[in-house]
């Protein structure tokens, strides 16, 4: 139970523009296919604020890449394109990437 001062704070999800307005300052140019990637990501997330996970997860996997002319752009078709259907996926997929075990100590770094 929290604290009586704490209180509970329902925060809706970035709209669509909003979505593209973030991945676009992200990447730090206009993305070419960015408004049907931003449709992909916000229908895939609803615009959860941590979309920034999902983005990071299309570059590790090589779904969105930078071209040599350092503009981010997809790899595939973005019909195909696989997106995960939780930001729990996405965290899990990069733990698992990082070799710990789920539910399992984290190695403190050396």
């Amino acid at each position: 139970m929290a604290p009586p001062w704490v209180s509970r704070l329902e925060l809706s999800g970035l709209n669509h523009g909003d979505v593209l307005s973030y991945m676009e300052a992200v990447a730090g140019h206009k993305l070419p296919d960015g408004v049907a990637l931003a449709l992909a990501v916000h229908r895939e997330t609803d615009g959860n604020p941590l979309l920034s996970e999902v983005l990071r997860h299309l570059a590790e996997t090589g779904a969105i890449y930078q071209d040599e002319a350092g503009q981010w752009t997809t790899a595939e078709s973005l019909g195909s394109l696989a997106l995960p259907d939780s930001v729990r996926e996405v965290v899990g997929g990069r733990v698992a990437r990082l070799g710990i075990a789920p539910n399992g100590p984290c190695p403190l770094p050396q």
